[in-house]
Protein backbone atom coordinates (compact mmCIF):
# COMPACT_ATOMS: atom_id res chain seq x y z
CA UNK A 1 0.00 0.00 0.00
CA UNK A 2 1.59 3.26 -1.12
CA UNK A 3 -0.43 5.65 1.02
CA UNK A 4 1.05 5.64 4.54
CA UNK A 5 -1.84 7.77 5.80
CA UNK A 6 -4.32 5.09 4.79
CA UNK A 7 -2.15 2.43 6.46
CA UNK A 8 -2.01 4.46 9.68
CA UNK A 9 -5.78 4.97 9.55
CA UNK A 10 -6.38 1.22 9.13
CA UNK A 11 -4.02 0.45 12.05
CA UNK A 12 -5.73 3.08 14.25
CA UNK A 13 -9.17 1.67 13.38
CA UNK A 14 -7.97 -1.87 14.10
CA UNK A 15 -6.73 -0.87 17.58
CA UNK A 16 -10.16 0.63 18.33
CA UNK A 17 -11.82 -2.76 17.76
CA UNK A 18 -11.32 -6.22 19.22
CA UNK A 19 -10.04 -7.57 15.91
CA UNK A 20 -6.85 -9.61 16.03
CA UNK A 21 -6.28 -9.67 12.26
CA UNK A 22 -7.46 -7.67 9.27
CA UNK A 23 -6.84 -8.06 5.55
CA UNK A 24 -7.66 -5.44 2.93
CA UNK A 25 -7.53 -5.68 -0.86
CA UNK A 26 -8.14 -2.90 -3.39
CA UNK A 27 -7.46 -4.01 -6.94
CA UNK A 28 -3.82 -5.05 -7.13
CA UNK A 29 -2.97 -3.68 -3.68
CA UNK A 30 -3.47 -5.69 -0.54
CA UNK A 31 -2.38 -5.58 3.08
CA UNK A 32 -2.74 -7.82 6.12
CA UNK A 33 -2.24 -6.68 9.72
CA UNK A 34 -2.10 -8.74 12.88
CA UNK A 35 -1.96 -7.54 16.48
CA UNK A 36 0.66 -8.94 18.83
CA UNK A 37 -2.05 -10.44 21.04
CA UNK A 38 -3.34 -12.61 18.19
CA UNK A 39 0.09 -14.16 17.70
CA UNK A 40 0.31 -15.26 21.33
CA UNK A 41 -0.79 -18.80 22.06
CA UNK A 42 -3.04 -18.88 25.11
CA UNK A 43 -1.72 -20.77 28.09
CA UNK A 44 -4.18 -22.95 29.96
CA UNK A 45 -3.52 -24.64 33.27
CA UNK A 46 -3.37 -28.42 33.07
CA UNK A 47 -6.76 -30.04 33.46
CA UNK A 48 -7.14 -32.12 36.58
CA UNK A 49 -10.36 -33.80 35.40
CA UNK A 50 -10.37 -37.33 34.01
CA UNK A 51 -12.86 -38.02 31.20
CA UNK A 52 -14.84 -41.25 30.91
CA UNK A 53 -15.60 -41.67 27.21
CA UNK A 54 -17.87 -44.05 25.35
CA UNK A 55 -15.95 -47.08 24.05
CA UNK A 56 -18.47 -47.70 21.25
CA UNK A 57 -21.44 -46.29 19.35
CA UNK A 58 -24.68 -47.34 21.03
CA UNK A 59 -27.14 -46.47 23.78
CA UNK A 60 -26.00 -45.48 27.25
CA UNK A 61 -27.63 -47.51 30.01
CA UNK A 62 -27.04 -46.23 33.52
CA UNK A 63 -27.27 -49.56 35.34
CA UNK A 64 -27.34 -51.93 32.42
CA UNK A 65 -30.41 -52.97 30.47
CA UNK A 66 -33.42 -53.10 32.79
CA UNK A 67 -31.43 -52.04 35.87
CA UNK A 68 -31.55 -48.84 37.91
CA UNK A 69 -28.64 -46.91 39.34
CA UNK A 70 -27.79 -43.75 37.41
CA UNK A 71 -24.50 -42.18 38.56
CA UNK A 72 -25.16 -38.76 40.11
CA UNK A 73 -23.10 -35.59 40.06
CA UNK A 74 -20.87 -35.21 43.16
CA UNK A 75 -20.97 -38.96 43.85
CA UNK A 76 -17.72 -40.42 45.15
CA UNK A 77 -16.54 -43.44 43.14
CA UNK A 78 -13.71 -45.92 43.53
CA UNK A 79 -11.49 -47.03 40.69
CA UNK A 80 -13.33 -49.78 38.82
CA UNK A 81 -16.82 -48.78 40.02
CA UNK A 82 -19.51 -49.27 37.38
CA UNK A 83 -20.82 -46.14 35.67
CA UNK A 84 -23.17 -48.02 33.36
CA UNK A 85 -22.87 -49.71 29.98
CA UNK A 86 -22.95 -48.80 26.32
CA UNK A 87 -25.41 -51.16 24.62
CA UNK A 88 -24.54 -51.73 20.96
CA UNK A 89 -27.39 -54.17 20.41
CA UNK A 90 -24.95 -57.06 20.04
CA UNK A 91 -22.88 -56.39 23.16
CA UNK A 92 -22.83 -54.39 26.36
CA UNK A 93 -19.57 -52.54 27.02
CA UNK A 94 -19.00 -51.75 30.69
CA UNK A 95 -18.10 -48.22 31.73
CA UNK A 96 -15.94 -48.12 34.83
CA UNK A 97 -14.29 -45.33 36.78
CA UNK A 98 -10.65 -45.20 35.62
CA UNK A 99 -9.61 -43.51 38.91
CA UNK A 100 -11.02 -42.99 42.38
CA UNK A 101 -12.63 -39.60 42.71
CA UNK A 102 -15.74 -37.46 42.54
CA UNK A 103 -18.12 -37.19 39.56
CA UNK A 104 -18.06 -33.50 38.69
CA UNK A 105 -20.01 -33.78 35.42
CA UNK A 106 -22.62 -36.25 34.21
CA UNK A 107 -23.10 -35.46 30.52
CA UNK A 108 -25.47 -38.26 29.50
CA UNK A 109 -28.96 -39.48 30.35
CA UNK A 110 -30.10 -43.08 30.50
CA UNK A 111 -31.23 -44.46 27.15
CA UNK A 112 -29.58 -41.73 25.04
CA UNK A 113 -27.45 -42.54 21.97
CA UNK A 114 -23.68 -42.06 22.30
CA UNK A 115 -20.82 -41.85 19.83
CA UNK A 116 -17.40 -43.49 20.03
CA UNK A 117 -15.10 -41.33 22.16
CA UNK A 118 -17.91 -39.07 23.40
CA UNK A 119 -17.23 -37.86 26.97
CA UNK A 120 -19.97 -39.15 29.28
CA UNK A 121 -18.52 -38.21 32.68
CA UNK A 122 -15.71 -36.16 34.17
CA UNK A 123 -14.04 -37.26 37.41
CA UNK A 124 -11.87 -35.23 39.76
CA UNK A 125 -9.29 -37.66 41.20
CA UNK A 126 -9.17 -37.76 45.01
Amino acid sequence: MKDSRALKEIARWMRSTDLAEVAYRDGSQEIALQTEESAAIPSFPPCSLVPVASPEVGLYRAGGVGKAGRPEKDAVVRQGDSLGVVDTGAEQHKLTAPVAGRLVSVLIEDGRPVEYGQPLFFLRPE
